[in-house]
């Protein structure tokens, strides 16, 4: 599968989960660890969809760890991808 880096982590691209309107899933295997995580894929267009998206990293990284809520791990972006 493809290789990307997302904050600090660099993850494989093992396959899609889900897609929807702004938003694709996939499940990806950090390179170093073998550990599996779920990496959502946010398309932004303009300014207010990168507002959005901003909102939802900041909402994600101060939920409190809960055995039934996935945990945030890292971000990053990326321009010019399809």
């Amino acid at each position: 599968g493809v290789l990307l880096s997302v904050g600090s982590m660099r993850v494989q691209v093992l396959k899609q989960l889900a897609e929807g309107g702004f938003a694709f899933v996939y499940m990806v295997k950090d390179v170093n660890t073998e550990r599996n995580y779920a990496l959502k894929r946010l398309l932004v267009n303009d300014s207010e969809d990168l507002a959005k998206v901003k909102e939802e990293i900041e909402f994600m990284k101060n939920i409190p760890r809960h055995k039934n809520i996935v945990e945030f791990c890292s971000a990053g972006t990326a321009q010019g991808q399809t």
